[in-house]
């Protein structure tokens, strides 16, 4: 979706002033809206997708890990990965490359639905290792960081905040990069107000990553989906 249109009035009576109000209500509403992720930039990142198609199969770019049994489907608006029922760490991921630059925030909006035992979030990955960091949101309303080992194995959790946003609900995910040796961790109910739950991160120790992308989990044999619906870096 482009942005809203030039405010215009031909009426005699429309003076300077009630114009530029009106352009201001105009430009705030807009801003609401962009932040909200309503509209669709203007002028997006090669790295973007707003997962606008109908089909089963995977974004150009996109590619699975440890997939499983896992289908991907797309349609109305977003992309969904139902993960099977299982027991211990099976994070179905689907990642692409990670944008050029030396800094970039990646921010996305999604929901899941699983009663307990779910996870899902954005993911950095370092695809020569199979090591991930990743932002997390779990059935019981934390929202944090972790490390995996691989997308079968968890292998540490860095930070943890609660942040009571049930699951079901639409949630905004962002990773910032402010250098190689500097991430922000961040999430919010409505793409305006964010709780940083790990600021200033260097995961250089760990990994270097050269993926991105997102993932749903479920454990205790439970079956549920992720949805996203849209993926972007700025």
């Amino acid at each position: 979706m482009g942005q809203l249109p030039t405010d215009t009035n031909s009426s005699p009576n429309y003076t300077a002033a009630q114009h530029a109000t009106h352009h201001n209500s105009l430009a705030t509403l807009n801003n609401i809206l962009d932040s909200q992720g309503v509209l669709a930039p203007t002028s997006p990142n090669a790295a973007n997708y707003e997962f606008n198609a109908t089909t089963s199969s995977l974004p150009s770019g996109w590619s699975w890990v440890n997939q499983g049994a896992a289908p991907y489907t797309e349609g109305s608006g977003w992309g969904t990965i139902d993960c099977p029922a299982t027991t211990g760490d099976n994070f179905r991921c689907l990642v692409e490359a990670v944008p050029a630059g030396t800094s970039w925030t990646l921010t996305v909006r999604m929901t899941y639905a699983s009663a307990t035992a779910a996870y899902y979030g954005t993911l950095l990955r370092e695809s020569s290792s199979g090591k991930i960091l990743a932002t997390f949101h779990r059935y019981d309303s934390v929202f944090g960081v972790l490390n995996a080992t691989n997308a079968q194995a968890v292998s540490g959790t860095v930070a943890t905040a609660t942040v009571y946003i049930p699951l079901g609900l639409i949630t905004y995910h962002r990773i910032k990069k402010n250098s190689a040796t500097s991430y922000d961790f961040a999430i919010s109910p409505n793409g305006t107000a964010w709780w940083t739950v790990l600021a200033g991160h260097n995961p250089s120790g760990t990994l270097t990553p050269d993926q991105i992308g997102w993932f749903g989990q479920t454990a205790n044999s439970i079956a549920a989906s992720v949805a996203i619906d849209w993926f972007r870096v700025t």
